[in-house]
């Protein structure tokens, strides 16, 4: 059978779908990323069906013969306005639709996705079920692409499903497409029934639309060298794939015309095992004014909003971390984190700008901790002023560092978890229990949701370990930065 999952597959690359159907065994596990990012698709998903009160058809995939009997029976049911999980079959392609809405004597067909902008594969996938509805013998009337409204603030308590999700009208797309997926059903039914593999070579199919869980099988035979092509500055994952699959594994490999004047201080750095040290980095480091405060955020941001007066996705600020050096040359650490779903915003800033008080700079590792800031300035105007006033003190280490210093231990990243244990011997994330962003909203939620008074002292730690850790990571590499100028 072809599944919307497995004809989606097909349109990216036929060979994925040969394995997705014979060698499921060869896919890579999900990373704790694209984890959540399923986990995340799940539960709006469930919550969409309350969009359009029905009945759910309870058969899983691997009866398909009962989905499509029940499918069947509450079809003809005139007091059934909604059937979510419908099961469709023609010419050998088998659909779940999301929600299937009663319209007269038609229906509707809706495709949910957990998602603020809709791409243009969520779109194959709503018209792809919309064709095959039709060709069942259905009466389909629109397809629709149903997403989050990110204009939709939660005010607390219970949600606006009319207001949280966002309809598309994809029907003229539909109608379009036609032909196009009739064709494509025939190509991925051939690529279905050949015995062996279809030939395809890595390349940036592999990440669009997403990244396939087989790239690793695919490229399981590319050399692991010292020196990858995609750690040269502005060499993305998409560009290094089409390289390598060239044969163009290592930096030395790329002819010197067809990089840039960083590109060869790079592969010159990893060439010689040597760091470099641009002559802008003393300008770059002086003027700043004591006490020195190293501020580091963590936000939360969930699909379904749960924190009161916060939209989906919207990052919310509920924690910081700041290490001050003060006058005396004192190193003090001083944290806040939020306790539940309340809305942060106020205590968050409030503690903030009374630690970071009127003096000093104000160190960051990103332009993240601006961003928030502005937003939250926007959120909070009687606070406006005084953060503000902290924006104006903030100095972005990010920028100073890819300016001005390469080391080969960098591995072509710049991120902080990079620098620090190539600029600071021993120093690193490796002891954590959350040692990412990812982890962190994830232990966030888990600690809210916590009932054990226990684990939930146990997981706050955690987080305020993590957090801790990275304005201590920047003290440590703005020392480094002055050391490497004999500061």
């Amino acid at each position: 059978m072809l599944s919307k999952t497995r004809f989606i597959a097909a349109n990216q690359c036929q060979l994925r779908l040969w394995n997705q159907c014979y060698r499921p065994e060869l896919a890579t596990p999900p990373d704790p990323d694209t984890q959540a990012r399923m986990d995340a698709g799940r539960e709006v998903g469930q919550l969409a069906r309350n969009r359009f009160p029905g009945v759910l058809v309870e058969a899983d995939h691997r009866h398909p013969k009962d989905a499509l009997a029940e499918t069947a029976r509450l079809l003809a049911d005139p007091a059934v306005q909604a059937i979510h999980e419908a099961a469709f079959l023609h010419d050998g392609a088998l659909i779940r639709v999301d929600s299937l809405v009663r319209q007269g004597d038609a229906w509707d067909v809706v495709e949910t996705k957990s998602v603020v902008e809709r791409k243009d594969v969520h779109v194959l996938d709503g018209c792809f079920q919309h064709w095959i509805v039709s060709k069942a013998g259905l009466k389909a009337r629109k397809a629709f692409v149903m997403v989050l409204d990110r204009e939709y603030r939660y005010p607390g308590g219970e949600l606006d499903l009319e207001r949280l999700f966002l309809l598309e009208d994809v029907t003229d797309r539909a109608l379009l497409m036609a032909e196009d997926l009739e064709a494509q059903l025939r190509q991925a039914k051939a690529t279905i029934d050949e015995t062996a593999p279809p030939e395809v070579l890595p390349g940036k199919h592999c990440l669009e639309p997403y990244e396939c869980p087989f790239k690793g099988h695919c490229t399981r035979d590319w050399p692991e060298v010292p020196d990858p092509v995609d750690w040269l500055p502005r060499v993305g994952e998409k560009t290094a794939m089409v390289l390598r699959a060239q044969g163009r594994h290592r930096m030395s490999d790329m002819p010197l015309t067809d990089l840039n004047k960083q590109q060869l201080l790079v592969r010159e750095c990893h060439e010689q095992n040597r760091a470099w040290v641009g002559p802008g980095l003393g300008p770059a480091l002086s003027g700043l004014v004591q006490p020195s405060h190293y501020l580091d955020f963590e936000t939360y941001a969930a699909p379904i909003p749960v924190i009161a007066n916060s939209r989906a996705y919207e990052p919310v600020p509920v924690q910081w971390s700041c290490h001050t050096i003060n006058l005396s040359g004192e190193l003090v650490h001083r944290e806040f984190l939020a306790d539940g779903f309340g809305d942060p915003r106020l205590g968050f800033a409030d503690s903030l700008i009374e630690v970071v008080g009127e003096a000093g700079s104000i160190y960051v590792y990103s332009h993240y901790e601006k961003t928030i800031l502005e937003k939250l300035a926007m959120a909070l105007p009687e606070r406006a002023g005084a953060i503000h006033g902290v924006i104006a003190r903030l100095v972005d280490l990010l920028p100073i560092v890819k300016a001005n210093v390469y080391h080969p231990g960098f591995k072509g990243s710049y991120s902080i978890k990079k620098v620090l244990p190539a600029l600071v011997d021993g120093f690193n994330y490796d002891h954590l229990n959350v040692q990412d962003g990812v982890m962190a909203m994830a232990a966030f939620r888990a600690m809210v949701d916590e009932p054990d008074p226990g684990a939930r002292v146990i997981l706050r730690k955690d987080l305020l370990d993590y957090c801790g850790q990275d304005t201590l990571a920047m003290v440590r590499v703005h020392q480094a930065l002055k050391g490497l100028l004999g500061a």
